[in-house]
């Protein structure tokens, strides 16, 4: 007899847990261009009781006005940063796949700002998180495209991406075979929304984007040859999101999935498990805010991205931000 197991991808672990990736097929991945994959890093956030990993997106980069140093700015979820508010507590941020050599920061050697999401009620925190970082050198860094902050709109598709974990297609049994011990390594696929409550999980409230992750062909009868995109426990604080010309956008952040946990400790992902992402819509001037927060004064004029094409882009944000919500 089967147990359905109910995900809640909290950070705070007594033993270590690393971050998941996404649990797709080849048919469906997707492969964001380099500079938006750039923007999508791994977080790690611990305290002397053990430590979490998660995903997360740069959303802002702010160069100094002066000098090679500036700051920036990591939207995740609040459970994957709530282990580095404890004793002995610090947080990761890294560029790229795990054992990639990508560029590393780590909250013991660099100076971090680490702010848990707002309170949705008296008793529920939103699942947000925010992480700013200074970096003394910007070229350190890799080419970044930095996001706008919207709402799925018209089209009820979005690209999901995250770190860690994968799944393998089992087509005859129509589900995802849950590979464990395969962190690290950055996947994308689609995935549809169903519709957008006010979702609550343990000490979460917010308003969600609901997904639920289809098999096809549709007929339940025969093997699967195609699945979309789901997410597991670490994608937690990844984002979901949608291509535009010239940009692209993110709707959601991965807070809370489903799966199934078979009679010998397997887990998989059958037809039509389901997961949420906090609405970023809703909470985009409490992210705008906390980000401005974090960076120090004289802070750049509105620089937000690298060089130029980056001013250019915080222009057009600054310009197009308030038609991107719904």
């Amino acid at each position: 007899m089967y147990c359905t197991l109910r995900l809640v991808l909290l950070g705070a672990l007594a033993v270590p847990a690393a971050g998941y990736s996404l649990a797709i097929t080849p048919l469906t991945q997707v492969f964001p261009a380099a500079t938006t994959r750039n923007a999508m890093v791994r977080v790690e956030a611990g305290n002397a009781a053990g430590f979490g990993s998660g995903s997360g997106t740069v959303i802002a980069v702010h160069p100094d006005a002066a000098g090679t140093g500036g700051t920036i700015c990591v939207l995740t979820a609040d459970h994957v940063i709530a282990p580095a508010t404890g004793a002995g507590a610090y947080t990761k941020i890294a560029f790229g796949n795990a054992g990639g050599g990508g560029t590393v920061f780590d909250s013991r050697a660099d100076t971090f700002t680490v702010m848990r999401g707002p309170m949705f009620d008296t008793d529920h925190r939103v699942d947000l998180g925010l992480i700013g970082i200074r970096v003394d050198d910007m070229s350190t860094l890799p080419d970044i495209n930095v996001p706008f902050l919207g709402s799925p709109r018209l089209s009820h598709v979005s690209n999901v991406g995250g770190y860690g974990l994968t799944g393998t297609l089992d087509g005859p049994r129509r589900r995802y075979n849950v590979n464990e011990g395969t962190y690290g390594t950055f996947l994308a696929s689609f995935s549809a929304w169903v519709d957008q409550p006010v979702y609550t999980f343990g000490d979460y409230r917010f308003e969600a984007v609901h997904y639920v992750t289809r098999m096809g062909p549709t007929d339940p009868t025969v093997p699967a040859i195609e699945a979309t995109g789901h997410t597991l426990p670490g994608d937690s604080g990844g984002s979901s999101w949608s291509d535009e010309p010239f940009t692209w956008t993110v709707n959601g952040v991965h807070s809370v999935s489903s799966a199934m946990r078979l009679p010998d400790g397997s887990r998989v992902v059958p037809d039509g498990s389901e997961w949420y992402d906090v609405r970023v819509a809703s909470y985009k001037d409490w992210i705008d805010a906390g980000c401005a927060s974090m960076v120090p004064e004289p802070a750049s004029f509105a620089v937000i991205g690298i060089g130029l094409l980056g001013l250019l882009r915080s222009r057009r944000r600054a310009s197009r931000s308030d038609h991107r919500i719904v």
